[in-house]
């Protein structure tokens, strides 16, 4: 039986403001009704894995409150940089293994500017006794039109694969999930 993956960029609460969403209403985007209702939805998708981006030290205690009980095992990578959020992913462990978590933290400066502090979170685990790499990460976005040696989320998804055979040089099945910020187009689906 194949299993179910879901990624979603919650949103982090720091970055759901009413001046950057203007058209929201603001008891949508404060946080008592928020992670309630995060939490709810994740639960309801029922998912063998989650993988959440924008993710606070709060959020992801709430998630894992809830899916705890359920049978996940997660694990919350925080960026760098002094940002507020970070990635998590959860496993439901009746369906896969867990194995070893590898936080890759982004070298995408360039040599000409600082590192952004975004990161991957790498869990290796087990489906059916066949070791599989799951990466959840946060791609920086790029205005349209940015050459490709030019985007931070080129630099960071391309060395993400360069990573993947120092990480688990062993597996052959990886999939790699998170908030891309890119349209199917791009250069960075296509590398």
């Amino acid at each position: 039986m194949p299993f179910s993956l879901t990624t979603y960029n919650v949103l982090a609460q720091a970055y759901s403001t009413p001046t950057r969403y203007p058209q929201t209403p603001g008891p949508v985007l404060a946080s008592d009704w928020r992670q309630p209702a995060l939490v709810r939805h994740i639960v309801a998708l029922d998912t063998d894995v989650v993988c959440l981006q924008e993710v606070e030290d709060e959020t992801f205690v709430a998630v894992q409150q809830a899916l705890g009980p359920l049978g996940y095992t997660g694990y919350f990578a925080k960026k760098g940089g002094g940002k507020p959020d970070g990635c998590a992913t959860f496993v439901r462990q009746s369906t896969l293994a867990w194995g070893t978590v590898h936080h890759l933290m982004y070298s995408d400066g360039a040599g000409t500017e600082g590192d952004s502090g975004h990161l991957a979170l790498v869990v290796l685990c087990a489906y059916k006794g066949r070791p599989l790499g799951l990466v959840n990460t946060h791609l920086q976005w790029a205005p349209p039109g940015t050459p490709p040696d030019r985007q931070r989320g080129s630099r960071q998804i391309r060395q993400l694969l360069q990573e993947r055979g120092r990480i688990a040089p062993d597996c052959e099945a990886w999939i790699i999930c998170g908030d891309l910020n890119v349209t199917p187009a791009s250069h960075v689906v296509a590398v």
